[in-house]
C-alpha cells in the first residue's frame, strides 16, 4: 500500500487526517509529515493503518444545539445568582 493509496483510502472513507491520527494513536503531524512523504511509510505502520482504515466510518455530524431566547435568559440568570 503507498502513500497515495492510503490519501485516497481515508478520503474515500470520509475521514480527515486528524480523525485517522486518534486511530493510530499517533499525532495529527505525523499523519500530514507520511502523506506528504516527509515521513517513512513501514511495513508496521501499513499494517497499523490498513486495520484502522479497514474498520473505519466517518463520524455522523451532529447537529448544533440551537440558541433560543429562552436559553439565552437562563444564561444570563444564572450569571446574576453567581
Amino acid at each position: 500500500m503507498t502513500v497515495q493509496q492510503i490519501t485516497k483510502l481515508r478520503e474515500k472513507k470520509g475521514i480527515t487526517q486528524k480523525q485517522l491520527s486518534k486511530l493510530l494513536k499517533k499525532s495529527s503531524t505525523f499523519v500530514n509529515k507520511l502523506e506528504n512523504k516527509k515521513r517513512k511509510l513501514t511495513t508496521e505502520l501499513q499494517a497499523q493503518i490498513r486495520k484502522a482504515l479497514a474498520g473505519a466510518r466517518a463520524p455522523k455530524k451532529t447537529a448544533a444545539k440551537k440558541t433560543t431566547k429562552r436559553t439565552v435568559k437562563k444564561t444570563a440568570k444564572r450569571g446574576k445568582n453567581r
